[in-house]
């Protein structure tokens, strides 16, 4: 709201006037205010100073730590560049060695490769040794069963051969092994004559022929238990009579002797058809080992029967010659078997196999 007209303002107080200074008050007042002035102007003076004391005490220090740290980055720079310098050196010899040694382990990769060759060759070279020695082996051993009629040869070589071939690790070699381990359990099982051994015999028969006495032959034979004389009978002191008797009754019985005769034939048969009769039995032996070791079982087995129904007729039976050859004749009819040798035909398919496979790896 404006103020109302009427309103007035009070009259402005006046100062009551001021009497002017007098010319000496005016110097006095002067002189005072000067040196006020000037002791300001001192202090202000002595404080410029101090400041510019402190400041140049500070940029003092401040320039003496730039020079230090300039000449602390001056070294520091040439070190780094010595370190830079020896840095680079390294690295050209490192770089040096690095390469030496990659043309080292090039050389040594080459070298490697060369052993590697040579080892493999080698390997495969002791490997067709192996096949070779065991093919002979096997061979060998089929040759002489095929010749004696027994397995044992050709079993012997199988076993010999399948324990060189334990510690290969050629996939051919190894089931070349495992061909060779079946057929020994298949020889193992089979049942086949022993050649050898049964021919042994029969020469052993043939050999004691000549010795063996025929029934017509009047030498004495040798007295057994049944048979034994009395004078063995009679107590050592029995009386003279009792001894005298006993002589007596050895001496005729040793003159007249009473034997069993099978055949009226053999009793009266002259000394030069016995001698036919020995030459017919060894006959009849040699065919029956010709029979065997041409594998013949059922020819063999007919003529050692023949030999036994002879010695039987012809021969004294309570001979021991003649009892000894009847029992060996016995044991080899008893072992001649009518078998066929067996085959190997795994072992050999692996062999022809292996060697096929060691053809292409040499060529």
């Amino acid at each position: 709201m404006s103020a109302s007209p009427e309103t007035t303002s009070p009259a402005p107080m006046t100062a009551p006037p001021v009497a002017p200074a007098s010319p000496a008050g005016q110097r006095a007042g002067m002189s005072a205010l000067a040196r006020v002035v000037l002791v300001l102007a001192l202090l202000l003076a002595v404080a410029a100073a101090a400041a510019a004391g402190v400041a140049w005490r500070q940029v003092y220090l401040l320039q003496k730590q730039v020079s230090k740290q300039v000449a602390d980055m001056g070294l520091q720079s040439r070190d780094s560049g010595t370190l830079a310098r020896l840095a680079s050196e390294q690295s050209r010899e490192a770089s040096a060695k690095v390469a030496l040694l990659d043309q080292r382990v090039v050389q040594l990769d080459a070298q490697r490769a060369q052993v590697d060759s040579v080892l493999q060759g080698l390997s495969r070279a002791k490997d067709d040794n192996l096949l070779v020695d065991v093919d002979s082996v096997v061979q060998m051993g089929l040759q002489q069963t095929q010749l004696t009629g027994s397995v044992q040869p050709l079993l012997a070589a199988l076993i010999s051969s399948e324990k060189r071939l334990e510690n290969v690790t050629q996939p051919r070699l190894v089931a070349l092994q495992l061909a060779m381990a079946q057929d020994i359990e298949q020889l193992r099982k089979t049942s086949v004559s022993d050649v050898a051994m049964l021919a042994t015999r029969i020469d052993n028969v043939l050999r004691q022929i000549d010795s063996l006495p025929l029934q017509s032959d009047m030498a004495p034979l040798p007295s057994t238990g049944g048979n034994a004389p009395v004078a063995t009978r009679v107590p050592a002191g029995a009386p003279w009579w009792q001894q005298w008797w006993g002589s007596i009754s050895d001496t005729a019985l040793g003159l007249v002797r009473v034997r069993a005769i099978a055949s009226r034939d053999a009793a009266l048969l002259p000394p030069d058809q016995g001698m036919l009769v020995r030459e017919n039995l060894k006959l009849r032996l040699l065919n029956a080992r010709m029979a065997l070791m041409s594998r013949q079982s059922e020819l063999a087995r007919n003529d050692v029967e023949q030999v036994q129904a002879q010695l039987k007729e012809y021969f004294q039976a309570d001979s021991p010659l003649v009892d000894a050859a009847q029992k060996q004749l016995q044991e080899v009819h008893k072992n001649i078997h009518s078998a066929e040798l067996p085959q190997i035909r795994g072992t050999l398919e692996a062999l022809t196999a292996a060697n096929a496979a060691a053809s292409v790896a040499g060529n």
